[in-house]
């Protein structure tokens, strides 16, 4: 019985955000994930650079090679 009540808990923390994986943005940092590119000038203005339940960082800036504004142009 308190296998099976450990086992309902770490699956309601999974759901909600306090396990492992996120349930809102599915992240965690062992996992492989696609990922989507969109450019600056694409970005929705009510895109959330943070998943709002985990924290988890959804955005990364990558950077082209002329770029000004690349750490190792500054």
């Amino acid at each position: 019985m308190v296998s099976s009540l450990k086992r309902q808990v770490a699956a309601l923390k999974a759901q909600a955000g306090g396990g492992d994986d996120c349930g809102y943005c599915g992240g965690d940092d062992d996992n492989d994930r696609s990922y989507e590119v969109i450019f600056e000038d694409e970005l929705p203005e009510d895109f959330e650079a943070n998943c709002p339940r985990c924290g988890r960082e959804l955005v990364t800036t990558i950077y082209f090679d002329d770029d000004p504004r690349a750490p190792w142009n500054a």
